[in-house]
């Protein structure tokens, strides 16, 4: 930060660091530690109020050598296709329109008969020097999301029907959601959520997490009870699959 902004009292911003690059700062009301991760190509830093710039600035170089180490990889790119057990994700450049600079279309797979869509999103050719890479890779993870909300809801939620089918419970309504720290989740009311991100995984990842929200219609806990009924739904894997989603690296952010 400016030696000017030193003795400042942070607010939520964005600047650029000499060596980690763009780095997000959030003020967070309950927070009392500050925090660092990676979010795509940015350093998402998260403080507490009152903290002073020349705080931000030594924790920082604390860490620093330990968020390089966990730098991510680039963002999938122009070219790029991300293949999915249902579709497959296609990033290319094209016209998209005077307001935007994403245009998506959706197409039958040309595959095997297994996957039932391909997604193929076209972006403005500037779009990378005229955004940045910060950026472009939010507006590419953007558009990947949006997709695969459309697949969930086309299906991930049927299969989600199927297997609520077969293990003989029902909730009360379905819903897609983006959320980045879950991928199910189940209200007492018995209305199952489920993340969009569950179309990147492999058929038995996005089936155990179905599982799991469906255990939760019986048991409001993560009791052994749950993990009982859990492990009965999902022939004796739960724990072999737990490990599996745990291990599991997105194409998102």
């Amino acid at each position: 930060m400016s030696d000017i902004l030193k003795n400042s009292i942070v607010e939520s911003c964005r600047y650029d660091h000499p060596v980690l690059g763009s780095v997000h700062v959030r003020v967070h009301g309950t927070t009392r530690h500050l925090k660092a991760r990676w979010v795509g190509q940015e350093v998402r830093l998260t403080v507490p109020p009152g903290i002073r710039a020349a705080d931000c600035d030594r924790f920082l170089a604390k860490v620093q050598e330990r968020l390089l180490e966990a730098r991510p990889k680039m963002f999938p790119g122009i070219g790029s296709t991300i293949e999915a057990p249902f579709a497959d994700f296609t990033i290319l450049t094209g016209e998209a329109n005077q307001r935007r600079d994403v245009r998506i279309h959706l197409g039958a797979a040309a595959d095997d008969g297994c996957k039932k869509a391909a997604y193929i999103i076209y972006i403005k050719e500037d779009a990378e020097s005229r955004l940045g890479r910060v950026d472009f890779s939010r507006l590419l993870n953007d558009s990947l999301l949006a997709c695969a909300r459309h697949a969930t809801v086309e299906h991930i939620l049927p299969l989600a029907r199927g297997i609520a089918e077969r293990v003989g419970r029902y909730p009360v309504g379905w819903l897609v959601k983006e959320t980045k720290t879950r991928l199910g989740s189940c209200t007492s009311t018995g209305i199952i959520t489920l993340s969009p991100r569950l179309v990147f995984m492999p058929l038995e990842l996005c089936e155990f997490v179905i599982c799991h929200e469906l255990a939760h219609l019986s048991e409001m806990n993560h009791s052994s009870a749950f993990h009982e009924l859990c492990d009965s739904y999902c022939g004796g894997r739960e724990a072999e699959l737990q490990a599996k989603v745990r291990a599991f690296r997105f194409p998102v952010f």
